[in-house]
Order: C-alpha cells, then sequence, then structure tokens
C-alpha cells in the first residue's frame, strides 16, 4: 500500500505521466481548433450558398451618388451621350453600377409574390396644382405640395414615400419582353425620413419611382394624361413654363397589376436608390398627343423627335424582378 502511495514520487514515473497528460491536452487542443476552424468555413458557405431574403442581394453595394448639375445628352454620338455617362464626372460615375434601370421586364425573370395595390393616404383629396417646366430635355411637373404619400409601398419597410414631380420619357424606357412603347411617365417621390429629396437620392431607400407606360391608341380618356398633354402643348422654347392642375391618382390603372425591383435613375446621376414599380397596364391615348410629346423643344433648337429623351436598357445583373400578378 505504501509503495503505491510512493509512487508518483518516483522521478522516472512523475515524467511519463506529466509526458502523457501534456500530449492529450494537446491532441484536445488541435480538436477544438479544427472544429472552429471547421465551424467557421461552414458558415461562411452557408452564408454565401443559402438562400437569402427576396431582395438581400438586390441592395448589395448599390452605387450612391448625390443631385447632379452636370450637363448630359440623349444623343449617343455625343461625348456626354448615354454611353459615357459615367464619365462626365464623380458625380456621375453611379451610371457605370450594377443595380442600373431601365430593365427589359421579361416574363421569364419574374418572381411571383403577393404584393398590395399601390395607392396613396386619403388624407388629400382632389386634383394637386404644379409647376409644368420644360427642362430642354423634356418635361416635368413639380407639385406645390407633398400631400400625396404613398400606403405600404413594395419593399420599402413601410415608410412614407411623398409624391415631387412627375415626368414623360419618349419613347418608353422600360420594355416589357423585348418591346418598347411610345412613352412612359414616372411619378417620382422620396423617403420623407429624409426631408428631402436632395437628401434622398444618395440613401439605397430615398427614393420610389412609378413607370406608367403610354399606348397608341384611337382614343385618349385619362382626363389626368389628357390634361398633363393639354399642358405640354403650350409649352414653347427650354424654359418655358406653365400651371397644370393634375390628379396622378387618376393615372394608377390597377387592374392588372405591376413589376417591381430595385434600381437607379434612369439619367445622370443614375443614383441606385430607386425602388421602382412599373405598371402592367398602359394608359392609351391618341397619337395626336405623342406627337405633341414628340414635338417639345430641345436645348439643341430641334425636338424631341431627333433623339427622344429615353435610356437604353440596362442588363438586370441577377436582381429580382418581382411581379403581383403571374
Amino acid at each position: 500500500m505504501n509503495d503505491y502511495y510512493q509512487m508518483p514520487d518516483d522521478p522516472a514515473r512523475t515524467t511519463t505521466k506529466k509526458s502523457r497528460m501534456s500530449g492529450r491536452v494537446k491532441k484536445g487542443l488541435f480538436v477544438l481548433g479544427a472544429l472552429v476552424i471547421v465551424g467557421v468555413v461552414v458558415a461562411i458557405i452557408c452564408v454565401a450558398v443559402l438562400p437569402s431574403s427576396p431582395d438581400d442581394k438586390d441592395d448589395d453595394h448599390p452605387f450612391l451618388c448625390a443631385m447632379s448639375k452636370d450637363p448630359f445628352s440623349y444623343n449617343h454620338d455625343d461625348v456626354d451621350g448615354p454611353p459615357h455617362w459615367m464619365h462626365i464626372s464623380e458625380n456621375t460615375r453611379c451610371c457605370g453600377g450594377t443595380h442600373q434601370s431601365p430593365i427589359d421586364l421579361l416574363r421569364k425573370d419574374l418572381t411571383c409574390t403577393k404584393l398590395s395595390n399601390i395607392s396613396y393616404n386619403t388624407d388629400r383629396q382632389g386634383a394637386l396644382p404644379g409647376s409644368l417646366k420644360n427642362n430642354g430635355q423634356g418635361a416635368t411637373l413639380s407639385f406645390s405640395s407633398e400631400d400625396l404619400v404613398t400606403d405600404d409601398f413594395p419593399f420599402t419597410n413601410g415608410d412614407d414615400f411623398a409624391l415631387v414631380s412627375m415626368h414623360f420619357h419618349e419613347p418608353s424606357e422600360h420594355h416589357i419582353n423585348g418591346t418598347f412603347r411610345p412613352a412612359e411617365l414616372h411619378l417620382v417621390h422620396y423617403n420623407k425620413k429624409y426631408g428631402n429629396i436632395t437628401e434622398a437620392i444618395h440613401m439605397h431607400d430615398g427614393l420610389a419611382v412609378i413607370g406608367i407606360i403610354l399606348e397608341q391608341d384611337n382614343v385618349s380618356n385619362n382626363a389626368a394624361l389628357n390634361t398633363l398633354i393639354d399642358g405640354i402643348s403650350n409649352l414653347g422654347s427650354p424654359q418655358s413654363k406653365v400651371n397644370v392642375t393634375i390628379d396622378p391618382r387618376e393615372l394608377l390603372l390597377q387592374a392588372g397589376g405591376f413589376y417591381t425591383y430595385k434600381g437607379s435613375l434612369t439619367n445622370p446621376p443614375c443614383s441606385e436608390s430607386v425602388r421602382w414599380v412599373v405598371m402592367k397596364n398602359a394608359i392609351h391615348t391618341t397619337e395626336a398627343n405623342v406627337l405633341i410629346l414628340k414635338s417639345l423643344e430641345v436645348f439643341s433648337g430641334g425636338t424631341l423627335t431627333t433623339y427622344g429623351n429615353e435610356r437604353h436598357v440596362q442588363p438586370l445583373n441577377g436582381r429580382t424582378v418581382h411581379s403581383n400578378t403571374c
């Protein structure tokens, strides 16, 4: 018994035992370290491979630029034309981003998603007064107040977006299944949490724009559109203005739904700060009305007929395009 208890005092046996214990500790630490490394690798793979929420990748590193006053052209042959917008200045570098607009809204790219119809709050009733201006590249209607605020705009976390202006592009900027239309209206809103559109334009969730396609027909029954085109017919040379009163809600044809995706402004600074909604149903208008849009005078001294004021469609680059009706 005494010999048993004296065994640890034997130098040789003590050395052997310490060595064996040290080996076990090292082996345990090695295994633990390996498990940690494996865990980190698995976590990285999961983040890269597993599906994310529908619009996570839409917000990956958007190009954000502040309001730009740099002159630009819609003539593709000009040094400041659409192919060269990204090189005009640091303010327009966003035109070379990967989340650009417009796009071709192809049926094969659509993700069916249950979304509410586009609507505004009901606090303000009736038409809104505004100032319609020939800006030398089109006509823009700026509203005198910000009373119309969107109600539950898709993929915007319930933020309030105030309508500030509307304008048109000829021909349409967005294509539907590879086809463009005679013109397209854009209703521009900013996120009210940023205070004004100047601050909102370079925020990833700063803007919301509704696109409405115009289709040529032998009738033009939409009162709001007719009022807008009548105003444009009274504009003269660039910088001319007229007062117009219009109810933009009359332009939102709900039947047929809409497309929505994350994109950019379609002219410099091309900031990738826009949640787009493009209405599926076009508003029908007459050839005479389309000619009024084409006949607007531009800075070059000609009319929009020469070059138009649309940007060509941009690559989708893996973005998700949702449709509330497929």
